[in-house]
């Protein structure tokens, strides 16, 4: 039988080794639009520049999502701190409400990745046939 924390436990694991994988593909894909850059004309296929704008935006998503939190979480310690002026000892019952933004940025950055590859995807059928 699992508990409610077995499961937070799971999904923050899982969350954490997608963004990972999320933050290599990410880089992945800026090396592939760089391969299939032509290198004599200096031109770029407009489906790998759109690839890449995606990608960079999940970029910043994903700065954004660590960034957001710290400050969520930090600005929730001091107000705990604060009031409490114990750390180790004070059970915190915050609402989950509190992790909206970062689980909404994870998302976002996970399907923006997804719309990226989608260009590199159609960059391949176009320039391989198919």
């Amino acid at each position: 039988m699992m508990t409610l924390k077995d499961i937070r436990d799971a999904y923050e694991a899982l969350s954490g080794t997608m963004s990972s994988i999320v933050r290599q593909i990410n880089f992945a894909g800026i090396a592939i639009a760089w391969i299939f850059v032509d290198k004599e004309n200096h031109q770029v296929s407009q489906l790998l520049v759109n690839s890449c704008l995606f990608i960079v935006f999940s970029i910043v998503l994903d700065a954004l999502q660590y960034f957001i939190g710290t400050i969520i979480w930090h600005v929730c310690y001091c107000y705990k701190h604060e009031t409490d002026k114990k750390d180790e000892d004070v059970n915190v019952n915050d609402s989950e409400w509190i992790n909206t933004i970062i689980w909404l940025l994870f998302y976002a950055k996970c399907v923006i990745t997804g719309v990226g590859y989608f260009y590199i995807l159609r960059f391949f059928i176009m320039q391989f046939n198919l």
